[in-house]
């Protein structure tokens, strides 16, 4: 009986059935036809098991990246989308308070005007990436939102840096839910295809995540880390962010 089974190209977008989940990944059916979505395509950022993400019978929409050399179909959830420069993009420009590779820890202080000594590590550790804030915001807590910038050669606390957001880390600690904004610098070449938190490998998310568990350590704080969401969120969260501090500015 010959199969009347359409040919799937690759890059194409179609819809698909979950049929099975192993540690591996992602059994799935299109069209009558059987495929596999590998752990790593599942979710842009690193997932144990499929079943975090997906359960049986669930509709999904995947991508279609061809065959193994077994002749197994291969398609991607991770791969769906990316905003790419053609998408929603939001530049700030954020304030530096820890720089690069530094071991002591700034915040700065409307008080003083000044960068005051926040944290000194007694570990050898030095944090890969700055952290700044930004100006004109305020989070639940009262504070600047906080952002975690990627750059490939450090700068110093208070430069001031003009920044693509890409994302949002949300975590919990002793005082509540928080969320921690994540950044690259708009003109680092290195940087110039990053416009959403899919674009940024796992292994820097996980040193973003890394550090702030040592970081915590030190103070010997409880903090959950809940995820990381794409730059969408991060965009609400700025704006409701600078809703705040302007209503707190006309209280004042």
């Amino acid at each position: 009986m010959a199969d009347h089974r359409r040919s799937l190209h690759v890059g194409e977008i179609v819809q698909a059935q979950v049929r099975a989940l192993d540690h591996s990944g992602a059994w799935i059916e299109i069209e009558g036809q059987s495929a596999f979505v590998p752990l790593a395509e599942i979710a842009w950022f690193e997932v144990e098991h499929p079943a975090i993400m997906l359960r049986v019978g669930d509709r999904v929409q995947v991508r279609v990246l061809g065959r193994t050399g077994q002749g197994v179909l291969e398609c991607s959830i991770r791969k769906l989308e990316r905003p790419g420069p053609t998408g929603q993009v939001l530049t700030v420009t954020a304030v530096v308070e820890t720089p690069k590779h530094s071991s002591n820890v700034y915040r700065y202080s409307e008080q003083y005007h000044a960068f005051t000594l926040y944290r000194a590590l007694h570990f050898p550790a030095r944090c890969p990436f700055e952290i700044g804030y930004l100006p004109g915001t305020r989070g639940a807590d009262g504070e600047p939102l906080r952002m975690v910038i990627l750059l490939t050669n450090g700068t110093f606390p208070g430069c001031e840096l003009t920044c693509r957001v890409v994302g949002l880390l949300r975590v919990e600690d002793a005082a509540g839910p928080d969320a921690k904004l994540l950044g690259v610098v708009a003109v680092d070449p290195n940087f110039a295809d990053v416009y959403d938190v899919t674009d940024v490998s796992h292994h820097s998310l996980r040193k973003v995540v890394h550090n702030f568990h040592l970081l915590r350590s030190v103070e010997r704080e409880s903090f959950t880390v809940r995820g990381w969401e794409r730059a969408g969120a991060a965009h609400q969260a700025i704006q409701e962010a600078t809703e705040r501090s302007a209503d707190a500015d006309a209280d004042m």
